[in-house]
């Protein structure tokens, strides 16, 4: 996946486009019909238009299945799909949009 950003006097916006690996650009950005891409054994639609992610946005980096950005008010966001392994050997995977600077405990882990 590829991301870049564009500004205006008023706005900076956060696209992206290439492999759609679990959605990440979002459940539109690729509709029925969109080409393929294939990496290593799983095929995923591939999105050849630049897709917006986010608007307002200073800082982004992305991971296999995930984006992170900051945002102009401060606040960091992380979307994409979560993978863990547990001491079972178990694979725990959710897929969400999350506010980082508020937990699902209501904490403030970054100011």
């Amino acid at each position: 996946m590829g991301i870049s950003a564009s500004t205006s006097p008023q706005t900076v916006s956060c696209t992206g486009w290439g492999a759609d690996i679990d959605h990440i650009l979002g459940a539109d950005s690729d509709p029925e019909g969109s080409p393929e891409v294939m990496i290593g054994q799983e095929t995923f639609p591939a999105v050849t238009s630049p897709v917006l992610i986010e608007e307002n946005v200073a800082y982004a980096r992305t991971g296999g299945k995930c984006i992170v950005y900051l945002k102009n008010d401060g606040s960091v966001w992380w979307q994409g799909r979560y993978e863990d392994i547990s001491y079972s050997g178990i694979v725990v995977e959710q897929s969400f949009l999350y506010n980082l600077n508020q937990g699902v405990d209501q904490r403030k882990y970054l100011k």
